[in-house]
């Protein structure tokens, strides 16, 4: 990447993925004259984020769960949907749903099935980002 100001952002990355990133030093637009870098520098993601998504709603009911409970979300646009059940170390554990919805509300039903007494994290991907639930199991 190339960088006038010394800065670049970088936008796309995964939550809980490890990368390695370094720097080199290009001092010419032929790219002849340049250093050999920096040290590999390297980090994790953080686990989940769990800001909300501008313009959408997200809610599960009845929580506490006991034997089924009802996803509700509402959409600003259309957008693929992923709902998924992780445990608390973020692991994926169960998909609810992997598909496209329309703008508007939705509802989606999930039965807990072999999943055990505890608490787990509900997450929803759309286009406009990623929203976590805490969700438990009675």
């Amino acid at each position: 990447m190339y960088s006038e100001d010394n800065y670049q952002k970088i936008t796309g990355l995964t939550a809980n993925t490890n990368y390695a990133w370094k720097v080199k030093a290009v001092c010419s637009s032929s790219s002849e004259i340049s250093s050999d870098g920096s040290e590999i520098v390297r980090f994790t993601t953080s686990l989940l984020r769990l800001e909300a998504a501008p313009e959408t709603m997200f809610e599960v009911y009845p929580n506490p769960v006991t034997q089924s409970s009802t996803i509700s979300f509402s959409l600003n646009k259309i957008s693929p949907v992923i709902i998924e059940i992780m445990d608390v170390n973020g692991r994926l554990l169960k998909v609810i749903t992997n598909e496209n919805f329309s703008e508007g509300n939705h509802e989606v039903t999930f039965n807990r099935e072999s999943l055990s007494a505890g608490i787990y994290l509900l997450q929803l991907r759309t286009n406009e980002g990623v929203i976590i639930r805490k969700l438990m199991m009675e």
